[in-house]
């Protein structure tokens, strides 16, 4: 049993919090990746990428991702903010905030058959005539400003122990296709895009990007020293793996200046 965590709420003190929290229900200490919280990076696109590369390390282990990213200015569409959903693969179940591109990467290896959508108010209110939480609990949770602290790990926990939570079908088409763009930078500098090689148009052995013409290499090994490239990387799940943007013996980030959520096609 494994629980991680994909958060934009990053510093030490939301560290500490969120893992107390998880590890005074569970009894597990959990894996914290963290995002950028910069207000202009799409760091929901980073954590779509995230949240491929947990499940394939899961390897079909029986485990929880809660995943808490969600793009900045669409707080007219929801009431309190986008809402969590959760999806099962395999053995992981996969708890997330459902708005921007956050879902897209999953939607496009074809993991979730489909999206069980909260509502914090239903939920809590079911809860509380159910007797598992008391109106005063069921009243601070509706109306918290932190409900990745104080809901998140909480539903979490009563869906593990298998208690009823109400819940709606969110439409997969509202998950939006994921678009040709770079979700990370690790680092060695290289980039991670959330392009596969059949994505790819390879002509005579290279690729035309918004970076200019390059040459594509299965490995990162057949790329000459100081080259600019595109090679099948390490991140991905099963025989699906994305595409990264290399420079061999050198740093990819140093050499285009790119950050998440640029174009790569």
């Amino acid at each position: 049993m494994f629980i991680t965590v994909i958060t934009d709420c990053s510093c030490p003190n939301a560290y500490g919090r969120q893992s107390t929290r998880i590890s005074a229900l569970f009894g597990i200490t959990p894996t914290f990746v963290g995002t950028s919280s910069d207000l202009d990076s799409p760091s929901h696109i980073e954590a779509s990428g995230h949240i491929i590369d947990m499940l394939d390390a899961a390897d079909g282990t029986d485990g929880i991702i809660l995943s808490n990213v969600a793009p900045r200015g669409t707080k007219g569409r929801w009431e309190n903010g986008t809402p969590f959903g959760y999806f099962d693969y395999e053995g992981t179940r996969v708890i997330s905030t459902v708005d921007g591109e956050v879902l897209s990467l999953a939607k496009k290896f074809g993991l979730i058959p489909k999206v069980n959508l909260f509502d914090i108010p239903t939920v809590m209110n079911h809860l509380a005539q159910s007797g598992i939480v008391s109106s005063e609990r069921a009243e601070s949770v509706i109306h918290t400003q932190f409900r990745s602290f104080n809901f998140l790990p909480r539903v979490a926990h009563w869906l593990y122990n298998n208690i009823e939570i109400p819940t709606t079908e969110y439409n997969l088409s509202e998950i939006p296709e994921i678009e040709p763009v770079i979700w990370y930078h690790d680092n060695f500098g290289n980039y991670k895009t959330t392009l596969l090689k059949e994505d790819l148009n390879i002509v005579d052995g290279r690729v035309e990007t918004k970076f200019g013409s390059l040459p594509f290499h299965e490995k990162l090994t057949n790329v000459p020293n100081g080259q600019a490239a595109l090679t099948i990387g390490s991140s991905g799940l099963g025989d699906k793996r994305f595409v990264e943007l290399v420079v061999q013996k050198g740093r990819a980030t140093d050499h285009f200046k790119a950050k998440i959520g640029d174009y790569i096609l």
